[in-house]
């Protein structure tokens, strides 16, 4: 049985969306914030998550949360790095980037990743598991549009 709570906190500077799921003995909480510095500049994108093995009364660590889907951190890496590259190539495809003036590379620059699984977050939703991945949208190449908040999920397991 899934069960599923969703609220949403909004002030001047910052958004937060809070989402919960319960599956069996697992709760896991999703806190995703988006912060406003000022009127000049780009948000600030960060996920947070929390998952509880309510047979234990205990905080899972992600390697525990990975355990229950036979999932290994160098899996969750290469699915990542496999939408960052489908991401670049669709933006390439559509017009947004050209190849000969931004790479593969200069498109991981402007979006802040140096390590695919720097700030991940698992989340376990109707049975699956998701990685929440934050990174940069904005560039001087105007791919925000090209984005949208479900970019940010990436489908692990289950």
């Amino acid at each position: 049985m899934y069960q599923n709570i969703v609220l949403v906190a909004k002030n001047k500077n910052n958004l937060m969306v809070y989402d919960s799921q319960l599956n069996g003995e697992v709760l896991s909480v999703l806190i995703r914030t988006s912060e406003y510095g000022d009127e000049y500049s780009f948000p600030t994108v960060l996920f947070y998550t929390y998952n509880f093995n309510l047979k234990t009364r205990n905080l899972m660590s992600n390697q525990e949360v990975l355990d229950i889907f036979g999932v290994q951190e160098s899996d969750v890496e290469k699915i990542i790095e496999d939408k960052f590259h489908e991401y670049y190539n669709d933006e390439v495809y559509k017009g947004y980037l050209v190849s000969g003036e931004c790479d593969y590379n200069c498109f991981l620059k402007w979006r802040e990743v140096d390590n695919y699984l720097d700030n991940v977050a698992y989340f376990i939703k109707n049975g699956k598991l998701y990685a929440y991945r934050p990174f940069t949208i904005y560039s001087v190449y105007g791919e925000e549009n090209y984005f949208t908040d479900d970019s940010f999920i990436f489908y692990i397991a289950g």
